[in-house]
């Protein structure tokens, strides 16, 4: 019976080479995996082995120490080091206070900023509106854009009709509408015509038809926009 080659020639993060088999780095007790004691890389077992850290962790001057966490919310500290935060190192939703040399969380409001509460941001989360570092939201029921006024909605959003910011939603199997009445398009997941009154009435089935044709004017039978995986146009 033929042997199995099972020398590994490159390991993983965490892991270093030897004799052929990947080994984890170190591992500080009370932890379950190389991964809670930053390490990245290494040459050894040891904690002083550590030759590269993972984000959010540095490698101290004292190599006996390994890596060392940065402040929590915070990917670099090599500047600053351990416990501490550089002045961009901040993690996504995370402001620096350079007076601390800490990362604090943005509002909730905010994807990124640079001070704490509403009036600190520089993006916004969804279905919110920056206006002069502060963001205005949530955007009420069925909005597509947002206004610095409550209930802060300046366009219905598509499948949706009214004047903003009182958008009500088409009724099925309408795509679009100008009413609960009256559809401008039919949804293309049915074999749907859309007649010279606005209304979407069910057409002929098509034969392998994944997605029927929603968009567009009026049509007077069931038009295929994409055929089944199995079929083709």
């Amino acid at each position: 019976v033929a042997s199995i080659n099972t020398t590994c020639a490159t390991c993983n993060d965490g892991y270093y080479a030897l004799n052929g088999t990947c080994v984890k780095c170190y591992i500080p007790t009370g932890l379950s995996n190389a991964s809670e004691s930053g390490c990245r890389l290494c040459s050894g077992s040891l904690r002083a082995n550590c030759t590269s850290c993972q984000a959010g962790y540095v490698q101290v001057a004292a190599a006996s120490w390994g890596c060392q966490a940065c402040a929590p919310g915070c990917t670099t500290c090599t500047t600053n080091g351990p416990n501490y935060c550089d002045t961009n190192g901040c993690a996504a939703g995370y402001w620096f206070n350079s007076s601390s040399k800490y990362c604090f969380p943005c509002d909730s409001s905010c994807v990124t900023c640079t001070s704490s509460g509403p009036s600190g941001c520089t993006s916004c989360a969804t279905n919110y509106t920056l206006v002069s570092s502060t963001c205005y939201g949530p955007w009420a029921t069925g909005c597509s854009a947002g206004s610095p006024s409550y209930p802060y909605c300046s366009a219905c959003a598509v499948g949706y009709f009214g004047i903003p910011p009182s958008c009500t939603a088409c009724a099925a199997p309408c795509n679009t509408c100008t009413s609960a009445a009256v559809c401008t398009t039919c949804i293309g997941s049915g074999p749907y015509t859309l007649n010279a009154n606005g209304v979407c009435t069910p057409g002929t089935t098509i034969v392998n038809c994944a997605t029927y044709l929603g968009n567009g004017s009026t049509i007077s039978y069931a038009q295929c926009a994409k055929c089944s995986a199995t079929t083709y146009a």
